[in-house]
């Protein structure tokens, strides 16, 4: 009687550890106070530079992991953020931001504006984040309508993407 107690309280733990929660800040969820590129329109920082340097600069694949222990504080959860900006034309670059991870799987299509130290990224007409170089070359992050799993890692200027490609 004592194993088949422990082994349906054994089971009963090990199904409420793999409870599907709803993400808290859903990638696909609109926010009715959310950043819109209508918004920040009035950001001199915003206009497109045409420069072939600051065009080709941006291209490539950046990545940023993160990860944190489930809800059994056991094993582990993982998020995987990539964005792919490719040349749309001569003046403007194009993205494909891809989230895998805990429960999730997005790709979104997305719209990209840019100078020559700052890249923000829309989908749905909402920023989602932004990419800056600092004077000492280092890439941080901005977050808008887009935040990470983990609270920690939700602190904008932080170093959370990296060019991968």
């Amino acid at each position: 009687m004592k194993y088949k107690l422990l082994t349906a309280y054994l089971i009963i733990i090990a199904l409420l550890s793999c409870k599907k929660e709803e993400p808290k800040n859903n990638p696909l969820t609109k926010d009715s106070n959310a950043t819109t590129r209508e918004n920040l329109k009035t950001d001199s920082n915003i206009t497109k530079i045409q420069t072939i340097d600051s065009i080709t600069q941006w291209i490539g694949t950046y990545k940023y992991f993160e990860s944190w222990k489930d809800l059994n504080g056991i094993t582990s959860a993982t998020m995987d953020y990539t964005l792919r900006i490719t040349k749309k034309d001569s003046n403007s670059l194009i993205g494909n931001l891809n989230i895998e991870g805990f429960h999730t799987s997005t790709k979104k299509k997305c719209s990209i504006t840019f100078t020559n130290n700052k890249l923000n990224v829309y989908s749905d007409n909402l920023i989602q984040f932004s990419l800056e170089k600092t004077t000492n070359g280092k890439l941080v992050t901005n977050w808008f309508n887009l935040k990470p799993a983990v609270i920690e890692n939700q602190k904008n200027g932080k170093v959370r993407f990296k060019k991968v490609k």
